[in-house]
């Protein structure tokens, strides 16, 4: 599957726009969600599931004129064939929105396992592993559409120098597209392989979510990535 620019694609196509008025969801869509998240905590893919069943309120969230959600349904629906580690933050920022805006019926607020006090809000040996794990998929991805003759001897402690300046800077479109602006400066990108999009968007995703990681780590809560829930639900049998 390609994937596009839907949210920029889409805006032509509704004529989106802010509006002032809160606009309900069908109370499905913050069921279908909710399934995903389960999902995920098992360890489960639910490519297809974000593919077809949030797919189905394609049409009721854009014409919603609801900017913020639809660019969360856009980011959750851009992950659908990544890792389920990957996948968790936009679910979970789509389920904090979804509780903040009153946009479904009233439940439980989202409380990440940490805030549960089911596990401990960070793990600095498995938030460490997780950043230099992604670090490594990153340099890989990139040194496939880079420059030949582009020295990468420095390229791990430029990321990491990277994410240290802009993830202090408040958060938004603004700064992340400063902060891959700034990549790109330092690490250009050329067009030499058929596979040339799918690379080049494992590569940002990548970028990116090194910053939304190490903003995590920041905020003191980790507890609902990937890798920190598996083994917590392997440890009680599930």
């Amino acid at each position: 599957m390609k994937k596009k620019n839907i949210l920029a694609e889409n805006m032509k196509r509704f004529g989106t726009k802010n509006l002032t008025e809160v606009a309900r969801l069908d109370p499905r869509f913050g069921k279908e969600l909710e399934d995903i998240y389960r999902k995920l905590q098992q360890g489960e893919f639910v490519t297809d599931e974000i593919i077809d069943e949030m797919g189905d309120f394609y049409e009721e969230v854009y014409e919603s004129g609801d900017l913020k959600l639809i660019q969360l349904y856009d980011n959750l629906r851009s992950v659908a064939e990544d890792e389920p580690e990957d996948q968790f933050p936009p679910v979970i920022a789509l389920m904090k929105y979804l509780d903040s805006s009153n946009l479904k019926e009233q439940g439980e607020p989202y409380q990440s396992l940490g805030q549960k006090g089911e596990i401990p809000m960070l793990d600095p040996e498995a938030d460490t592993a997780h950043s230099e794990q992604t670090l490594d998929l990153l340099a890989k991805s990139y040194e496939l559409i880079k420059p030949k003759r582009l020295d990468m001897t420095e390229f791990k402690n430029d990321v990491r120098d990277l994410v240290s300046i802009y993830k202090d800077k408040p958060a938004g479109t603004a700064t992340m597209t400063a902060y891959m602006n700034a990549f790109r400066e330092l690490y250009p990108i050329v067009q030499t392989r058929s596979d040339f999009k799918g690379i080049l968007t494992t590569v940002t995703n990548k970028i990116a979510h090194l910053l939304k990681h190490a903003r995590s780590i920041e905020q003191g809560d980790t507890s609902s990535y990937g890798y920190r829930v598996h083994p917590w639900q392997k440890s009680k049998g599930i």
